[in-house]
């Protein structure tokens, strides 16, 4: 049994808890919770409603049962992101993805994020702001053999699917509100199609990423 806090996305999220193995957890302020018991298919019990693997609620005062790897951001909204005042401090305070990669391609981008922490042997997660209306880019490869998923704290964005690289081959979106996690969009084998996340307002989301 474990309840870990964790500083990696201060000063705007300033009560995460990486919760392992707990029969009972109180989720008392307002709060958004990641189930990651990812491997193990093992389910959170809210009052008696199932919340799954790689996906999120926002809850309150309320008892969470069998958690087996949880991720909770306590207090999520205390700040606003679309606040033009709590943008400018986000986009000072973490680094730019042209900081963090120092590829070229990605100089200039409105994204910024923390570090990158791993929660377990195989399990990271980041906590990234972007512009209103900034698209990452089509891809279908990422730097690790990895499963990614996308978890929406603040703000509207979208994760969209392409047929090619070209972003007029367009052909399905997933819509993002706070607490919200898309669908699966990797192969059992870990194939991808081309895909971009894409923010619609001032947003800040959480990419989990699984090793395989």
């Amino acid at each position: 049994m474990s309840i870990k806090k964790l500083d990696f996305a201060r000063p705007f999220f300033e009560d995460v808890e990486f919760v392992e193995n707990e029969a009972a957890y109180f989720v008392e302020p307002k709060s958004i919770v990641i189930n990651l018991a990812y491997k193990t298919h093992g389910v959170i019990d809210i009052e008696g409603l199932p919340l799954e693997p790689l996906k999120a609620a926002i809850l309150q005062g309320v008892v969470i049962n069998d958690v087996e790897r949880a991720l909770v951001f306590r207090n999520y909204d205390r700040y606003d992101v679309t606040c033009p005042e709590t943008a400018a401090l986000i986009e000072k305070t973490w680094k730019s993805l042209y900081e963090w990669s120092g590829q070229e391609h990605q100089k200039g981008i409105p994204y910024h994020k923390t570090e990158k922490i791993a929660l377990t042997e195989d399990t990271s997660v980041t906590v990234c702001y972007a512009a209103p209306m900034s698209p990452s880019g089509p891809h279908k490869t990422h730097a690790k053999d990895v499963n990614e998923v996308h978890i929406q704290l603040q703000g509207m964005g979208k994760v969209q699917l392409f047929r090619e690289k070209e972003e007029e081959t367009f052909y399905r979106e997933f819509m993002l509100a706070p607490g919200s996690a898309h669908d699966r969009i990797y192969g059992e084998n870990g194939e991808y199609p081309w895909h971009q996340y894409c923010s619609v307002t001032a947003c800040i989301y959480v990419p989990v990423e699984i090793e395989r």
